[in-house]
Order: C-alpha cells, then structure tokens, then sequence
C-alpha cells in the first residue's frame, strides 16, 4: 500500500475526529480548535497525499501491462483520485478557511458562527472513496474498457515470422499418446506469441495437430472440448510473461463463451478456468520469489496484481506464509490442484499423463534393495574390529570419498538417506553424527530413515510424480531439486560405496553377495547369477 494513500486515510481519520467533536460539544472553546486545527490538516497535507497518490498511480499504471484506461476499474480509480484531489481545491479549502475564520474571531471575543454544517460530508466521502478503491484493487472487476479491448486485439494480431524458441513449453499427454512438448515461440519485436506448428503422429498414426490439439477419428463432442482445454493451456502458459488474461479474454481468444469455457475447463480439470489460471501464476511467483531478486510488487505485479497487499493476501492464503517469509524458507512450489497441472520451471506448465506410469515399480525395488542390502552390510560388520573397520580401503583410481573405510563408507550409505530425508522435509542435516560413527547408532538411523526414503519413492512411483520438484534451502541459496533426481543421485553413489564396503569385508573373511539377481524378492526360481 503507497504511504501516500496511507497518509491520505489517516488525514480523513484527523478530519472525521475533528469534525464530529466540533458537532457534539458545547464547549466554544473545543469547537474553535477544531475548526482551526481542521484548516491544518485538511488542506496542505490533504492537497499533497492526492497529489502523490495521482502521480504514483499514473506511473505505476504507465509501467505495467494494465495502463490509465486499458481497464474499467483501473480508470474508476483514477477518477476518484482526480474527483477528491479537485474537491479539495474547490470545495473543501474555501469551506475549511472560512470556518476556521470564525473561530478566530470567536476566540479574539467577536460575534461567530461555529457550526459544521457541510464540513460533515469530506471525510465520509474521502473514506468511502479510498474504500473504494481498495476494492477494485483487490478484486479487479468489469475487464476491459472498449480502448484496452482494441489494444488486446492488436497485439494479438498473429505474427509473420518467428525469431527463436523460448524455454517456456507445454508437456501434454493423451490417453494413447507419448509425452510431447509444444514449445512457445517469440514473434518479431512486437513480442507476440504463437505455438510452433510441429505436426506430430501417435502410435496408431493418427494426425495429431499441436496448434490445435485435435486428432482425427474420434467423436466431434469429445475432441472439441478437449481442442479446447489444449488452446486454454496453451494461453495461459503463453501469457505467463504478461501476467495472464481474464476470463472473460480467454474465453473471446478461443471464440467461445465464457460460460462455455467455465464448463469445458471445469470438466476437464475440476478447476474453472480462473481459479486454473490464478493458481498457475501463484505457483510462478513462488517460483520467481526463490529463483530472482525481484521485489515482491515487481513479481506481484508479474502475477497480475495491481497492489503489494492484495498479493500478499492472496499469497499467504495459498501457502500460508507471506511472500518474504516463504522466500527465505521456500517450501514445495505445487498448490494443491485436482488435475495435476502445475507451472514447470523455468516458464512452462506440464500435464500429468492420463494413465500412470507403473514401470517405475522396478526404481521402487532397487531402492528397497540398497535399503535392506545397506543393513545386511552394518550387521555383517559387526563381526570385525574396530581396526578392521578404520582400515583404509585402498584404490587405485581417485574415489568419491576421502580416506575410505568400511565404518565411513557404511555411515554415509545411511547418511545419504538421511540427508535426502531432511532436504525434503527443509530441514538442516549434521553431517557430525558421521565421525567414527558406531555400528549400534547406524543400525538405528537406518531403522529412522529407511522406511521415510523409501515411503518418498514409492509414493512418487505411484503418483508418476518423479519430476515433481521440491526445494532445499537449509544451505543458504535454495537448491532445486526432482525426486528422480534424487533417487538416481543416491542409487549411483551408493552402488559404488557398497561395492568397497563388500569388498572390505570379504577381505576380512566375510563374504555377503550384494548383487541384486540373488535378492530373494526378485530371484526366480532355479539358477540366477550370471558368470562374472
């Protein structure tokens, strides 16, 4: 909120409290203050809170996407500006020194008149009208004015050529379909947006068109509305840069209505088509928030909001801290959504597959495997000595561990699932618990930390959520991070350490066979293990 508009309402809160006790007293004395104390506050400082606020407003108006006139509540708001910053010049200083006159006079002893007569009125108008204008900002109603509606269709005049493909994209899948992308291109140096025409077959070669998202064969009924939630998706991620269109413009660029449109998306995604779009740009400026040093009006008004507080409101309602708080402890980007789609850094959205993935069970099995392989190895070495296990475990190439041994090397194994467990959960890990650490606490940091990694990995192999990104911001700058990234990132380091662990207890005389085609829960029956 400007100061400005603030010292503007706390001048009409002086105002009102001056004027309402001029009116109830019957002290002469308290009424001639009043009125003497209104011409104080009531003309300069008033004059110069509207002033401001006219000029803010312009700038702030002439700088972003939503212009003087291009809206109707935005040229409402600026006609109340200019309405009681002219009222004040005309009607409110005249009044306020002519009764302020005759309070002197009845201060100096000489005949007065010391009533408020109309100087009731100023301060209920001036803070209805500052009300007012709250609320338009806050809800943003009525669209476009005819002029912002004529500035819409030119800048959405289709482009003739394009420069070059932009980072945004748009990952959908169909029932029948292989994941695809449909990349946004940018246009020439007016900046419009198109979809690339890269025509694209399914595997029963059906004709898919991707500017369309229409494919030949199937019900007319069903492949309109689904022609038409594409085109929507496609609009919201292509307006991502600018904020994104209302409703009722969405529904105008597709040629439907928009209740129409309301129907399809509500059909489709559980979610009408603003609450769809609101939600996209919300998880966008949790993304920018993070990743930018924007301030947090320059991504409110990226998000498609007008004011810091109106941002700031709706921000705290969807992740339940403010904007500045979240940034310095970001948690996962993804609200909540009944359909899945969710923004996808760095400026796209991605649509879930409409049949999950089940072949991620085998990533689910190596995991269970490195877990119950990582405790067989712990109980295994309980049989060797303390100098058996400090014993550096020699190589001939450079290794990704200092000084190995089979007591580090075995504290890390666990130590790496409880890192993960932690950066998920944004909570700090203390890599001290890893120095000369006993067998007894690694057995009950795995019993810990076990079950919580591999509850994270088969909840995403069941969601087919393994690009879901989470962030760990427990190191300072915020890291990103996917749960298949995750989970590849600890099955390849921890395949090698368990390898030298192996190999240290088999050159300790204990032997421990750590390939997975002899784990029972995948072994066939009859013989398994190849020759080496």
């Amino acid at each position: 909120m400007p100061a400005a508009y603030v010292a503007w309402l706390g001048i009409d809160v002086v105002m009102a409290v001056l004027v309402f006790t001029a009116m109830l007293t019957d002290n002469t004395g308290t009424k001639a203050l009043c009125f003497q104390a209104l011409e104080l506050f009531a003309i300069t400082p008033l004059l110069t809170a509207g002033l401001v606020c006219l000029a803010s407003g312009v700038l702030l108006g002439l700088g972003s996407k939503y212009g003087l006139v291009r809206y109707w509540w935005v040229a409402v708001k600026l006609a109340l500006n200019l309405v009681l910053t002219a009222l004040v010049l005309v009607v409110l200083r005249p009044g306020v020194r002519a009764t302020a006159e005759q309070a002197r006079q009845a201060v100096a002893g000489q005949p007065a008149t010391l009533v408020v007569g109309d100087l009731i009125f100023p301060p209920v108008v001036s803070t209805t009208a500052l009300v007012i204008a709250t609320v338009l900002s806050v809800f943003e109603p009525w669209g476009r004015t005819r002029k912002g509606e004529a500035a819409q269709r030119a800048a959405l005049t289709p482009p003739h050529r394009f420069v070059r493909l932009r980072q945004a994209r748009v990952l959908c899948a169909g029932s029948d379909e292989s994941e695809r992308t449909l990349p946004l291109t940018d246009s020439s140096d007016r900046g419009h947006r198109a979809f690339s025409v890269l025509g694209r077959t399914n595997r029963r070669g059906e004709e898919i068109d991707q500017v369309a998202g229409r494919r030949v064969g199937h019900d007319a009924g069903m492949a309109n509305d689904a022609d038409t939630f594409r085109k929507f998706v496609g609009l919201v991620s292509s307006q991502l840069d600018e904020g994104g269109a209302h409703g009722d413009e969405l529904a105008s660029r597709l040629h439907v209505s928009r209740s129409q449109l309301d129907r399809v998306v509500s059909a489709t995604s559980s979610e009408t088509a603003g609450r769809f779009r609101r939600r996209i740009l919300m998880e966008r400026a949790a993304y920018r928030l993070v990743m930018g040093d924007l301030a947090v009006l320059d991504v409110a008004v990226e998000a498609g909001y007008s004011s810091h507080e109106a941002f700031t409101r709706a921000f705290r309602r969807a992740y339940g801290a403010s904007p500045s708080s979240w940034r310095q402890r970001p948690q996962s980007l993804q609200l909540d959504a009944p359909n899945g789609v969710h923004f996808h850094p760095p400026g796209g959205l991605r649509l879930p597959a409409r049949t999950q993935v089940t072949s991620m069970d085998l990533l689910v099995t190596m995991t269970e495997h490195h877990v119950w392989l990582t405790a067989e190895m712990i109980d295994r070495a309980a049989g060797l000595s303390s100098a058996q296990l400090d014993a550096p475990i020699e190589l001939s190439v450079d290794g990704i561990d200092q000084n190995p041994t089979v007591r580090s090397l075995l504290s890390r194994l666990v130590g790496q699932l409880d890192r993960w467990n932690q950066a998920v959960a944004d909570q700090p890990y203390d890599f001290a618990v890893e120095e000369h650490e006993s067998l007894r606490s690694m057995r009950d940091r795995l019993a810990a930390s076990g079950p919580v990694f591999l509850s994270h990995v088969r909840d995403a192999a069941e969601r087919g959520s393994f690009d879901d990104t989470f962030v760990d911001a427990t190191g300072g700058s915020p890291l990103f991070f996917t749960y298949g990234g995750m989970v590849a990132h600890v099955l390849t380091y921890a395949a090698h350490r368990r390898i030298l662990v192996v190999g240290g207890l088999s050159s300790a005389g204990l032997d421990l066979q750590d390939d997975p085609l002899a784990w029972e829960p995948v072994r066939p029956p009859g013989p398994t293990l190849p020759p080496h």
